[in-house]
């Protein structure tokens, strides 16, 4: 099967889909070896392939922008960040829960941003979301932690009443933190994405 490219650029037959519905249209020598093309190929991995959202449902409604299913369109895009080697690409801090990956709507960050916009970001939670982000229950009472941006642990905040009480505490905590991740950040897209969560 020969496959036609948006530039329009004929692929080989010995070339197929990737997961389905990627097309690596990059001819670079050993392009399928960089970050680059890993990065992509896991993309559509996420966003097409359901024996993957089965595994992972986190990814069940996600989807991608039809021109990165070109791994050239992917890979001109990826390229604007720098040391996009080491960062993760990210979905919804520029949007609150956006699910469509896409140029307009995804940023690529530090490994440290992109933890701090994981469903929950402190120690004592264990990962239950059926409490605000930040609290976690303990001996009847709830308790607010942090995450420190540059510390080792997190921070506790105090025991109150009412889940909601210690949400209040927290999310003001975190605004603090978050614009510690600011003055760390140099890309202003990202810092742009960033500044709507320290109002």
């Amino acid at each position: 099967m020969t496959l036609t490219t948006l530039s329009g650029i004929a692929l080989p037959s010995n070339r197929s889909l990737v997961y389905g519905y990627g097309i690596n249209d990059v001819f670079e020598k050993n392009f399928s070896k960089t970050v680059c093309y890993k990065k992509w190929a896991d993309l559509v991995r996420r966003c097409c392939q359901p024996r993957y959202k089965e595994k992972y449902p986190m990814y069940k409604d996600c989807t991608i922008d039809p021109t990165w299913l070109y791994a050239s369109a992917f890979k001109e895009w990826i390229e604007t960040w720098d040391d996009y080697e080491s960062k993760a690409i990210d979905k919804d801090i520029k949007i609150p829960g956006n699910t469509h990956y896409s140029p307009e709507t995804c940023l690529m960050v530090t490994q440290k941003i992109n933890g701090w916009f994981k469903p929950t970001d402190i120690v004592g939670s264990h990962g239950d979301l059926s409490l605000p982000r930040g609290v976690s229950e303990k001996s009847g009472k709830y308790r607010a932690q942090v995450n420190i941006v540059n510390g080792p642990k997190a921070k506790h905040l105090g025991f109150f009443q009412t889940p909601e009480e210690a949400s209040v505490v927290y999310d003001k905590a975190r605004k603090e933190q978050i614009l510690v991740l600011m003055e760390e950040e140099s890309d202003p897209r990202v810092k742009n994405a960033l500044l709507q969560y320290t109002i």
